[in-house]
């Protein structure tokens, strides 16, 4: 070996070996030495005299070692774990090939070896990450959906295959029509191409849906663009079935509307006929009848009716006891589907009204059938399940009202219903008279949530509102004012229990109305939300912890990798420049495009971990987001930061920082914007972040043009006891500015 080529061995950053089909070494360079944590070649060379069994992780790794390169004659990229000399474990690729002697029998193996347990990690980390991921996907209660813009469904959770009812086989690389009836796919997919395209999908909204067979649900649903620069742009959807809840609301109204008819009447037509007429608000019930059993008992008489023809009527006005209709009711559940003789009975006469499906109601009170209840239906064949339950909850009211007739027992009895039904639910129902000064009922679940007797609610109608945390209460008060009420409310605010423990409360209100459509009272449910506040936070925070240790081992690990492989093509451009051979210019171009890599490398390292954050503070860590935008859009990004305040909340500092980060990459992508300013002062009371652009503005409804990134920007802010507001800029364009009392930081 010559003396130039001997130093290049001793010297190079990689290692380089030979080693005998016996497995021990012939030759090795000291960076091998360093890899398998030895002092020198010789002391590796003397300490390891069987590979297989001394260095090799799994034995079996080197066997397949010898076959492989004996069969191919070299080896590249071959990946095993080694033990290093004190007995820890790293990972190596080895490239090599086979040296013959004369006689063409295996002298020897030489190659080169390189450490990759630093790539190892981070793919364990990533793979890790990937699966903590998943495992939230899949364990989260609420259905989500992942399509594209084409409307092709990406990926669903257990949850949505369960709302839907299909498995996850029937949806993922399917159209996102396939859960919903056939004839309506050329429609659903359209609307969702339009809205997709202009990025106008409501970001929250409540809609009813129907499902392939006929299900009927009501859902609350978000929408989330998720937009990676490099992929295409991705609708993330997440479903809550509400349908429950809504029933309960509509129960509660009919309910009222009954009851306000009750005390102004003991007239029973008059009562019948508004049985009808609330169960005719019910979906897909389009007439019916009330069948009353006559007093001398000789069958059931039909004393009300409505949607439906005289020549009808007058073939069904009557059932005498002994029918088999009479017989099928008789202490009996609510009938959907008829035995098949019957049903062949009555189909014909059904046919010639045009009523598909037929549900017969019992109407029993205290075991005992005082009549019937018949309901038609012109679109299903069986009345649909959400409507079974509203309907058989007016059902057993009614069956009391046509007993009592007196307008104070029917209440009465109404009420008794009403509390069973709401005092069974988790979350805290309340109903107020319109000026919101007397409560009228408040159901246990308060005491549990409030921590506070519903005695004490009852007593000081405002009790509830004195425990609303001080920063949230003037914003809670605004919104519960009669006029506020009367337009309803969704709100989130914190509650301190007597114990002093903070809680989440949701709160929705809706008005609810009399037969003329005044409002005549408030009522609303109210519900523990703060473990899925805890969720979100750890979710942020995961986030910002994977985010950080992928950027700290780019650095420490393929920036590395980089810069030694830079200094390798450029010792190899000086050696081919004194020759000038046809290759000089390949290997300058190589070196140009690793030159290009290792800036590329540290720049995502540091947007992913920003070492100035935690080293230097917010404001170096914002000049530094602000030099990396100018470098990576070309348009003018500077800060200006009166104070240098250094945050002693390490995690204030970073939410402060990544609603920047947000803000300004919006206004990179989004905007068209010349100029983005970040702005970072310090007054006595508060620190106040600023970030301006002068591009294009606000779109005309702020609302659908929120993503994912925005509802980050929001959490963040509210972490800090803050509200993060975004406008139009003095003389266009956008600022976002987020306000933090200084006693947070």
């Amino acid at each position: 070996m010559g003396a130039h080529y001997h130093s290049l061995f001793e010297q190079a950053a990689e290692g380089f070996f030979q080693t005998t089909p016996e497995g021990y070494f012939l030759l090795a360079n000291p960076a091998l030495a360093r890899i398998n944590g030895y002092e020198s070649p010789a002391e590796m060379m003397a300490c390891l005299t069987n590979l297989a069994e001394q260095h090799y992780v799994n034995p079996e790794d080197r066997a397949r070692f010898l076959r492989e390169i004996q069969r191919r004659g070299s080896l590249q990229g071959f990946e095993t774990e080694v033990y290093r000399k004190d007995r820890t474990r790293t990972w190596i690729s080895i490239t090599a090939h086979v040296v013959r002697d004369a006689t063409g029998r295996v002298r020897c193996f030489e190659g080169s070896v390189q450490d990759i347990s630093a790539r190892k990690r981070a793919e364990a980390a990533l793979a890790a990450s990937e699966k903590r991921l998943r495992l939230t996907w899949e364990s989260s209660l609420d259905g989500m959906r992942l399509a594209d813009g084409d409307g092709r469904v990406v990926m669903v959770n257990n949850a949505f295959c369960r709302l839907v009812q299909k498995p996850r086989e029937d949806l993922e690389g399917r159209m996102m029509s396939v859960p919903y009836p056939a004839d309506r796919a050329e429609e659903i997919l359209g609307k969702h191409r339009r809205r997709f395209a202009d990025r106008s999908l409501p970001p929250h909204q409540e809609t009813d849906v129907v499902l392939w067979n006929g299900r009927r649900l009501v859902l609350e649903l978000s929408n989330s663009f998720l937009e990676i620069p490099g992929e295409p742009a991705l609708l993330l959807s997440v479903y809550r079935d509400v349908t429950a809840r809504k029933q309960g609301e509509i129960l509660l109204q009919l309910q009222h509307d009954l009851t306000s008819v009750l005390s102004r009447t003991a007239d029973l037509e008059l009562v019948l006929a508004k049985i009808l007429e609330l169960m005719g608000r019910i979906h897909g019930v389009e007439g019916g009848g009330v069948y009353l059993e006559n007093p001398d008992g000789t069958g059931f008489q039909l004393a009300a009716h409505r949607g439906v023809s005289p020549e009808f009527v007058a073939r069904v006005a009557f059932y005498p006891a002994a029918s088999a209709g009479r017989k099928l009711v008789q202490g009996q559940p609510p009938l959907y589907a008829f035995p098949e003789a019957l049903r062949q009975r009555l189909e014909p006469l059904l046919a010639e009204e045009g009523i598909l499906g037929l549900a017969v109601v019992p109407l029993q009170h205290e075991g005992r059938l005082v009549g019937v209840l018949n309901l038609a239906s012109r679109c299903y064949a069986e009345m649909p399940q959400a409507s079974r339950p509203l309907i058989e909850a007016i059902a057993s009211q009614a069956a009391s009202v046509i007993v009592r007739i007196q307008a104070e027992q029917r209440l009465a009895a109404s009420e008794q219903r009403f509390r069973q039904v709401v005092e069974q639910v988790r979350e805290v129902f309340w109903m107020r008279d319109l000026g919101m000064e007397q409560l009228l009922y408040i159901s246990p679940a308060y005491e549990t949530i409030w921590g506070r007797s519903c005695a004490s609610a009852y007593a000081n109608p405002r009790s509830w509102q004195e425990c609303i945390h001080p920063d949230d209460r003037v914003r809670i008060a605004a919104m519960t004012t009669p006029d506020q009420i009367s337009r309803q409310y969704d709100v989130e605010y914190r509650i301190v229990r007597p114990d002093g423990a903070l809680r989440w409360i949701r709160d929705r209100a809706f008005p609810v109305r009399n037969a003329r459509g005044e409002v005549v009272r408030v009522a609303g449910f109210a519900e523990d939300v703060t473990q899925y506040k805890h969720m979100e936070r750890q979710i942020l925070e995961i986030s910002d912890r994977e985010q950080a240790r992928v950027g700290q081992d780019l650095h420490d690990g393929l920036c590395q990798q980089l810069v030694s492989a830079a200094f390798d093509i450029n010792r190899l451009v000086q050696r081919l420049a004194t020759r000038a051979p046809p290759e000089t210019g390949l290997a300058e171009r190589i070196a140009a495009l690793i030159d290009q890599s290792i800036t590329e490398s540290r720049r995502l390292a540091r947007g992913l971990y920003p070492v100035k954050l935690e080293t230097e503070g917010l404001a170096a860590a914002l000049e530094e987001l602000a030099a990396a935008t100018r470098a990576r859009a070309a348009i003018a990004c500077e800060t200006r930061c009166s104070s240098q305040l250094r945050l002693a909340n390490h995690a204030a500092a970073t939410h402060l920082y990544r609603i920047a980060q947000e803000a300004v990459n919006n206004a990179v992508k989004h905007s068209g914007a010349r100029h983005v300013t970040v702005h970072l002062n310090a007054s006595a009371r508060e620190l106040r972040l600023e970030i301006r652009d002068d591009g294009r503005g606000m779109p005309p409804n702020p609302g659908a043009a929120t993503s994912m990134g925005m509802h980050i920007m929001s959490y963040r802010a509210r972490s800090l006891g803050s509200v993060m507001a975004i406008g139009p800029a003095p003389g266009g364009g956008t600022v976002v500015s987020c306000c933090v009392p200084l006693d947070r930081l």
